[in-house]
């Protein structure tokens, strides 16, 4: 009986095993998304052919250090709150500089919030990615981003709000959710698992006082101490 509860537990952690390293690959792809590269390279160099050294020097600038982030932690699934905020900030950086300034996003962070608090590797990246692939970049002008961080008592709340066309209207334009999602739900699986504790999720659908849809509301309570055994 012994023998087999330890044959038991050794198969369970090599699994648990091969799915962290999984779950790392889906999400280097998922960060440095070729779509996205190839977008941010063309900029670059539509910049430098219109004579705009400044511009795209800064771009280039603010690409490099996506890249070193994404590399630097690439063995890993959770990261802390501010090494999260740096990736994010630096991609709607990009963003903006693509679109034109027709996006806009603003950042609020709770004082109380420490910015050592462990967290999932791209829960707000990934989000904020959806907003603009499928929200707001179908506005063609004045999209924005509402990034709000609180610390409540025992979890830390991330709540991110579009006014983009809304899921509805997503899902009708074949455009609704992406894979970066679905990777999200793999890692909150696995590390509620380990933790004992649930990191929860809720989407809101917006609309005006028309009742006509006004973008999406996504809000993810994550617990503290989350950490790997």
């Amino acid at each position: 009986m012994i023998l087999r509860i330890q044959r038991s537990q050794i198969r369970k952690k090599y699994e648990t095993q091969q799915t962290i390293q999984a779950l790392q690959f889906l999400s280097i792809r998922n960060q440095m998304d070729p779509h996205f590269t190839f977008n941010i390279l063309n900029a670059i160099g539509a910049m430098t052919l219109q004579n705009k050294p400044t511009e795209s020097y800064n771009m280039l600038m603010k690409y490099s250090k996506l890249l070193r982030n994404t590399l630097n932690s690439s063995d890993k699934l959770l990261v802390t709150i501010e090494e999260e905020i740096s990736f994010v900030t630096n991609y709607l950086e990009l963003q903006k500089i693509r679109f034109h300034d027709n996006l806009n996003y603003t950042l609020t962070i709770d004082p109380d919030v420490d910015p050592a608090t462990i967290v999932p590797k791209m829960v707000i990246h990934t989000y904020v990615e959806n907003s603009i692939k499928h929200g707001v970049a179908c506005l063609k002008k004045d999209g924005l981003i509402e990034i709000n961080i609180t610390a409540e008592q025992s979890h830390l709340r991330i709540t991110i709000t579009d006014n983009g066309i809304g899921r509805k209207e997503a899902a009708h334009n074949g455009t609704e959710s992406g894979k970066g999602h679905q990777i999200m739900h793999q890692f909150y699986a696995l590390l509620n698992e380990a933790n004992g504790v649930k990191i929860t999720e809720q989407i809101l659908d917006l609309v005006d006082d028309e009742g006509m849809p006004a973008g999406t509301e996504v809000v993810i309570l994550v617990p503290g101490g989350l950490g790997m055994k």
